[in-house]
């Protein structure tokens, strides 16, 4: 089977996966230090600089407002890390992306068919004499058979 696969695509999304999730744990990590604002510095004594008097005077803001923007950080963090990023499969010893182990379930395939991952808009198409077939792969517990 011949493989088709763009290489640059996968690698840049996969950065853009980790740098999301990164940024979303840092924003939910500013959050966390927003809400212990009150007792370091409480409000009737003067703060000692002028970011420690911002903090002192937003804090209920600056959490409140960390907590969603760092969900959904996060939430696209995985996102991409799911589809992009190498990780360990049931029953497999070595990690591999998801486009690779549908590549190793379809070693078989002889030289006739075209295994083409995130090349075109479809994310996995294979392409044979029996014409063009999209997948749709999900991640599901267990072995489908």
């Amino acid at each position: 089977m011949k493989i088709y696969r763009n290489t640059k695509e996968i690698q840049r999304k996969e950065k853009i996966g980790r740098r999301f999730s990164l940024t979303g744990l840092g924003i939910l990590f500013i959050g966390m230090l927003a809400s212990f604002v009150p007792t370091w510095y409480p409000p009737d004594t003067v703060a000692p600089n002028a970011v420690a008097a911002f903090v002192q005077q937003y804090w209920p803001i600056i959490s409140f407002i960390a907590l969603p923007a760092g969900f959904i950080c996060a939430s696209i963090g995985s996102y991409f890390i799911n589809r992009f990023a190498l990780r360990r499969w049931p029953g497999s010893k070595t990690a591999a992306r998801p486009d690779q182990m549908l590549e190793r379930n379809m070693k078989g395939f002889d030289d006739k068919y075209a295994y083409f991952a995130y090349g075109l808009p479809s994310q996995y198409l294979v392409s044979g004499p029996c014409g063009v077939l999209i997948f749709a792969v999900r991640g599901d517990r267990g072995r489908v058979m």
